[in-house]
């Protein structure tokens, strides 16, 4: 169903590697942040006033046992942590960006080094430049349309925002209707 939903927004070259830019991973570097969301299944999200108290506050995550973070583009210096926090975690700690607005957003979160971006929204041209260059962008939806266009435009995973608005009722539900 991945495949056949991929061919026809017209996104099936790019999962084969065919895009050519700066931006562009590898089908294989795609699938290896999907497997360590599997994997792991939970991402610390964070977002403070000041740089200073974001990258003790992210390495506290990490100690307590987080292996997925994500800095928000909100944080003063958020693009300055996603490299300092790659390199020193050198691959044991995938690092994405989040509060991704429009392309440019990801293209400077891509430069910073980040492995996936999240949106508080579903923004289609984002979604559909980052599947082309199989990039995991993972957008913000409310309801199961904004989840379903958002994966039909190229989002392999879709983040239900704001969580807490419907609960956990409200996920169970959502998945019994596609089951």
């Amino acid at each position: 169903a991945r495949v056949s939903a991929l061919s026809r927004t017209g996104l099936a070259g790019a999962r084969r590697g065919l895009a050519t830019d700066a931006y562009t991973k590898s089908p294989e570097s795609f699938q290896k942040v999907l497997d360590t969301f599997k994997k792991y299944r939970a991402c610390a999200v964070l977002r403070t006033p000041a740089k200073e108290s974001a990258a003790k506050a992210m390495q506290a995550a990490i100690d307590g046992g987080f292996n997925i973070v994500e800095f928000t583009l909100t944080t003063p210096g958020c693009l300055d942590l996603v490299a300092d926090f790659r390199k020193k975690h050198d691959g044991k700690i995938m690092v994405g960006c989040g509060t991704i607005m429009d392309i440019e957003d990801a293209q400077n979160a891509l430069d910073a080094g980040a492995e996936f971006i999240v949106m508080p929204v579903s923004v289609p041209e984002v979604i559909r430049w980052c599947a082309g260059r199989n990039v995991v962008s993972i957008p913000g939806c409310t309801s199961p349309t904004e989840l379903y266009a958002a994966y039909r435009n190229g989002a392999p995973i879709q983040k239900l925002f704001p969580g807490v608005a419907g609960g956990p009722a409200f996920v169970k539900e959502i998945g019994r209707a596609h089951v």
